[in-house]
């Protein structure tokens, strides 16, 4: 009998669709967040004005 490697046991659960789709959730509303969060930055005066000479923006 075949030990089942990692990748084939995700493959026959159907574990891989779940984490992909959950996955491809996260990084959408991470980068929706990260960008909220970097305009409410940015308007503050000192540290707008310090992130974005940092930035180069």
């Amino acid at each position: 009998m075949k030990v089942l490697s990692q990748q084939e046991i995700q493959q026959v659960s159907g574990a891989g669709v779940i984490e992909d789709t959950l996955s491809d959730i996260g990084t959408s509303l991470g980068s929706l967040i990260g960008s909220s969060i970097e305009s409410v930055i940015a308007n503050i005066p000192l540290v707008g004005s310090w992130l974005n000479s940092m930035l180069g923006n």
